[in-house]
């Protein structure tokens, strides 16, 4: 899975010269962490501040071409690598392994509002289904799920990576706590002052993730109880039972992973 890169999320993005494995994985703030790779890579106009009606024509709210294409963005992913190399990165404890997750409800509701509510023209074009409400796009998920086809938006962020990697993994943020945990990793990689404390937002100048700059943020989290009943939070509880058995110990105090990496 790691070695592969059509969809550009598949592949960490590698960050040399600051030994880091960067994952980033659809609704889990993966516009801003590619934002954070171009500027530690020098290329920062790569990344607009302001997302332009050009833009907007152009590449639509999630295709935006100077950020989310591999062929286009200039970043340099695992998959650039040999198979060899690649793997020997992975293995590597003095490489940083990242990856930020997201509570899997939220997460799903946030793909519903956005490439169902927002961006329509999305699920019918690529899936040739319109799912109107939000249970319906539960089960819509669920049922192609199942027969084998999958979606980065809503696919399992445990099934990202499969077993054989997610021991490497060193660093694991909480969307829920980005501000927080994006300081914590760019201050383990030696990097938090030059490209995270300030330069960011639509004037630069603000610190990484002061503000959700992300061109299509849906404010799910504020709406969960909005759309979920006890009914259908079981059944998306069950549907990402291994997202949330790697998830649940950011919300337990008591367990031994708890609020720390990995």
């Amino acid at each position: 899975m790691i070695m592969q890169n059509e969809s550009g999320y598949a592949s960490p993005i590698a960050l040399v010269e600051h030994k880091l494995l960067l994952f980033t994985l659809p609704k889990n703030a993966c516009t801003e962490l590619r934002c954070l790779a171009l500027r530690m890579m020098g290329m920062e106009s790569g990344c607009p501040r302001k997302i332009t009606e050009q833009d907007r024509i152009l590449y639509g709210y999630s295709r935006n071409d100077k950020v989310h294409n591999p062929l286009k963005n200039g970043l340099t992913y695992l998959s650039h690598l040999s198979p060899r190399d690649a793997t020997k990165m992975m293995k590597d404890p003095t490489w940083m392994k990242a990856i930020f997750l997201r509570d899997p409800k939220e997460r799903l509701l946030s793909a519903y509002l956005d490439k169902v509510v927002r961006e329509p023209e999305y699920i019918r074009r690529v899936h040739g289904r319109d799912p109107a409400s939000f249970p319906e796009f539960a089960d819509f998920v669920e049922e192609i799920t199942t027969k084998g086809f999958s979606d980065a938006h809503w696919a399992s962020q445990t099934d990202h990576l499969g077993d054989k990697w997610w021991p490497y993994i060193n660093f694991v943020g909480r969307v829920s706590h980005a501000k927080e945990d994006a300081e914590a990793l760019l201050k383990q990689v030696g990097a938090w002052e030059k490209y995270g404390a300030s330069g960011w937002g639509r004037d630069g100048s603000e610190r990484m993730f002061a503000t959700n700059n992300a061109v299509h943020f849906t404010g799910s989290s504020r709406k969960v109880a909005d759309f979920y009943t006890p009914a259908l939070e079981k059944q998306v509880a069950d549907f990402y039972a291994s997202d949330y058995a790697r998830y649940d110990f950011f919300n337990d105090p008591t367990h031994p992973l708890h609020r720390k990496t990995v």
